[in-house]
């Protein structure tokens, strides 16, 4: 809260590495469990991206709105449809938080200015193109890339080991899940 309100312009390193060390515990964590290819879901996907954006590419603002519209809509409402907690005594609950909450408060913190960036007005607006094509793009990209790793790459290793979770998997097994119904 103190980076974010008081030193926001240090709010993006400390993203960095905060979420580089919580995802290497998590992918150590999920190694164990057989549980690893979650790593491959759209959430640390925005995360990438985001994080590749802002401080690789911070002028590109065709970037920066497709970011911004997927993490504002669909990060925040995965917090909703995974039942993220804020547990602070679980690492996996803080780590699962995070995930989804520092990506749209960076790209939040660019938006309005407090980390500044020149190419991003206090005045720009998203046109329809910027909250339908962009975002579409971005998401085709991830989904391709998902499909290529689990059903070619890993397409046998797949099918030999059942343990092996996805989401896909994980969300079609749960029982208080919906999507177990269809």
């Amino acid at each position: 809260e103190f980076l974010a309100l008081r030193q926001p312009t240090y709010f993006t390193q400390f993203y960095l590495l905060l979420m580089t060390l919580l995802l290497a515990n998590r992918y150590l964590e999920y190694s164990a469990l057989n549980e690893h290819l979650f790593l491959l879901d759209f959430c640390y996907f925005m995360n990438l991206s985001t994080v590749i954006q802002v401080t690789l590419f911070p002028s590109y603002l065709l970037w920066f709105k497709a970011n911004y519209v997927l993490c504002m809509g669909v990060l925040m409402i995965a917090i909703v449809a995974w039942q993220n907690s804020l547990v602070f005594h679980s690492l996996d609950k803080l780590t699962s938080v995070f995930l989804h909450v520092f990506p749209p408060l960076t790209l939040h913190l660019h938006r309005w200015g407090l980390i500044p960036c020149p190419s991003i007005l206090p005045d720009d607006q998203l046109s329809l193109s910027d909250i339908t094509i962009l975002p579409l793009v971005l998401y085709t990209v991830w989904q391709v890339g998902y499909l290529i790793i689990t059903e070619v790459v890993l397409a046998k290793q797949m099918r030999e080991d059942p343990s092996l979770v996805t989401a896909l998997r994980y969300l079609s097994s749960n029982k208080k899940n919906l999507m177990n119904i269809v």
